[in-house]
């Protein structure tokens, strides 16, 4: 574990975005561990920007596009610095492109543009991953109306469409990470109405298995290339069931998963966070790419934290320059972690369609676990996040019965 510095000679951690899930837990983990937190949004008035956890928030203009004026404006109140915190792969590669004017301020753990994109853009990554030797679902990159009908004649349903990067027009525009379609008629529609969201859209056969087939691989990479701690997780729940993020996931023992995500990390000549998803097709013991993850912290690496292993604070360490004094151990293996957000809008769905009794869904949940979005010690947050899960809940099931 990171020896633990004082107050005072702590350079603060500069987090974008705070109205995200992954960011609202980024900083809670680094304020607790006395980091002074300055926290960037987009929206000021997101109740997560309600946490006692920050001791800023600034308010960002153009979203993603506003991120490097946005750094570059706060300089003049670092004068010793910061560690600049991206929470999405596209803020990580918007802090990459900007390394030259940023680095005399901002210590990150962000790769290579090169090492970014051969991880972290779909359309790359499927490349860099059949030349390793990696199982994954057949994929096609789509850039232009004259790519979808070459598609069309050579698939089969159902398939899996996302963004090659998720930008800001796509979650504005679609708003989910990832959906399935099972017609040409559809794919079609779909393709033509994605087309601009992003550099290209992705469409991948759709490999069997329910959501306790995802898993995931979570590591952090130093500055000297040292992989300082990895492990493996397997989803519990997702939300949307079959394409969405995970609402609920589990520590377990895959070192298969581990030798093959290092390895790939290692033909990058990659550094700081990777989250790598594999799915293992029902009924055989083969896993498949899906995506990775890269240059930020992900939802899942709150289930390190859960099992005692510091990474995010190990990030912050290592870009501040505080010596590890203890090995890194994980201490609580088969430990969980929780979106609430999430985890109770998947379970509802799933009690309702037969899928799930509430038995088993309270047995799902026992021992050690860690909440991602809502925690007692931030009250605020926890009340004004509790009633939007609870009403969004409400909203859904009464949608559903007048359907």
């Amino acid at each position: 574990m990171p020896r633990q510095a004082t107050q005072g000679t702590m350079l603060p951690a500069v987090v974008a975005w705070l109205d995200n899930n992954v960011g609202l837990e980024l900083s809670r983990t680094l304020s607790d561990r006395g980091v002074p937190v300055i926290a960037l949004a987009t929206d000021a008035n997101n109740y997560r920007c309600k946490t006692r956890y920050v001791q800023r928030v600034i308010e960002v203009a153009d979203e993603d596009a506003g991120l490097a004026k946005a750094l570059q404006d706060l300089r003049s109140s670092l004068p010793d610095g910061a560690v600049f915190c991206p929470t999405t792969d596209r803020l990580a590669r918007i802090a990459s492109e900007n390394r030259s004017s940023l680095e005399s301020c901002y210590r990150m753990a962000i790769g290579s543009e090169k090492s970014l994109v051969l991880l972290g853009d779909k359309a790359e990554a499927d490349s860099l991953v059949r030349k390793a030797g990696i199982l994954a679902p057949r994929t096609w990159n789509v850039s232009t109306i004259a790519d979808i009908k070459t598609l069309t004649d050579s698939c089969s349903f159902p398939l899996i469409v996302k963004p090659s990067v998720r930008t800001d027009a796509w979650w504005s525009e679609i708003g989910e990470k990832a959906f399935m379609v099972d017609s040409k008629e559809r794919l079609i529609q779909t393709l033509e109405d994605c087309l601009g969201l992003a550099p290209s859209i992705i469409v991948q056969e759709w490999i069997e298995g329910s959501d306790a087939d995802m898993f995931f691989y979570l590591s952090y990479t130093d500055q000297n290339r040292r992989t300082l701690v990895d492990l493996v997780g397997r989803k519990i729940r997702q939300w949307p069931a079959l394409t969405g993020v995970g609402a609920s996931s589990v520590h377990v023992d895959e070192p298969e998963l581990c030798g093959v995500s290092r390895r790939l990390i290692e033909n990058t000549g990659f550094i700081g966070f990777c989250e790598i998803e594999f799915k293992r097709k029902k009924g055989t013991d083969e896993f498949y790419f899906i995506e990775a993850n890269v240059g930020r912290p992900s939802l899942h690496s709150t289930l390190a934290e859960s099992c005692g292993v510091e990474m995010q604070y190990i990030m912050y360490c290592d870009c501040a320059g505080i010596p590890m004094s203890e090995p890194v151990i994980l201490r609580h293996p088969g430990a969980k972690c929780i979106v609430w957000r999430f985890e109770l809008h998947s379970a509802i769905e799933a009690m309702r369609n037969g899928e799930l009794s509430f038995g088993s869904w309270i047995k799902s949940l026992k021992g050690r676990k860690r909440s991602v979005d809502i925690h007692f010690r931030d009250p605020m947050v926890f009340w004004l996040g509790f009633g939007l899960v609870f009403l969004q809940s409400i909203a859904r099931n009464v949608k559903a019965r007048l359907s």
